[in-house]
């Protein structure tokens, strides 16, 4: 019969003069078994750094990747800002005004914020760059202004370069029609103008020669405005753009006001509440 023995690591029976365990390889000399482990570990421990490397080297191209990616990103936004149209900015120099069923205000508008800066303080609007009538409508954008006409944009007859749009005023009976005035430098010569515009149609009609006050909504002369011409103030008629009309009445305003400042803004609106109660 056969002597046997208990493996010195699994317990499980193997031959007396085995010196290796025939079930879990383990050897039986404490010496030798000492051996193998090393020899295990020698072999394992190149297998284990060769998968940390190959983990280490795949979070790398990731995030080589990524870093592209994101880099890429970056610029394909730059070149699609650049390329794209970019609004330009309307900023708001005049007082805002509403028309006669406050569908949209009106007022006096650049592109240039440095315009903004030479504002008179008395209220008053003068300025070097190109101004404009803008229209807010109602129902839109809260800060959106759009640009109906252009000082640049004038040209007829002599009025044709350096002009300044100064004042807007929305009609009081055609919901589209806003009146303006404004001056103009040409050659060491100073002269004022006037005139209306259809914010929908964006067709103007431009006169030579004028201040106006404002609208006057009540009394005897509704539905006029009232403009300055030389020493007299005129009464007119409101119309569309395209038509004109006479004058419904001229008059002396010294005769009334006495030797008032007629070209402060305060003033014109005292003639105006006045013509609203005749």
């Amino acid at each position: 019969m056969t002597e046997v023995k208990n493996c010195l690591y699994c317990n499980r029976e193997i031959q007396m003069a085995a010196k290796k365990c025939k079930h879990c390889g383990s050897w039986q000399d404490e010496t030798d078994n000492h051996q193998l482990q090393q020899e295990q570990q020698e072999i394992s421990q190149p297998k284990r750094q060769n998968e940390a490397n190959s983990k280490s080297s795949y979070k790398n191209k990731l995030m080589i990747g990524i870093a592209i990616g994101v880099v890429f990103s970056f610029l394909l936004a730059g070149i699609y800002y650049i390329a794209k149209p970019q609004q330009e900015r309307l900023y708001l120099m005049g007082i805002m005004e509403p028309n006669s069923d406050n569908s949209y205000y009106v007022g006096i508008g650049t592109y240039d914020f440095k315009d903004m800066l030479n504002l008179e303080t008395e209220g008053d609007i003068w300025w070097n760059g190109d101004s404009h009538i803008v229209v807010h409508k109602l129902g839109e954008h809260s800060n959106q202004l759009k640009s109906i006409l252009k000082s640049s944009q004038i040209k007829e007859g002599r009025i044709s370069n350096n002009n300044r749009i100064r004042n807007a005023y929305p009609s009081s009976i055609y919901k589209t029609v806003v009146y303006f005035d404004g001056f103009n430098f040409d050659e060491g010569e100073f002269f004022l103008f006037y005139g209306k515009v259809d914010i929908e149609t964006l067709q103007y009609d431009v006169f030579d020669k004028g201040v106006i006050y404002g609208m006057i909504e009540y009394g005897s002369y509704k539905d006029c405005y009232l403009v300055e011409r030389g020493d007299l103030l005129y009464i007119y008629y409101q119309s569309p753009v395209g038509e004109s009309a006479e004058p419904v009445v001229a008059f002396d305003p010294k005769q009334y006001f006495g030797n008032a400042k007629f070209w402060e803004p305060h003033v014109k609106k005292e003639i105006i509440v006045w013509l609203n109660n005749q």
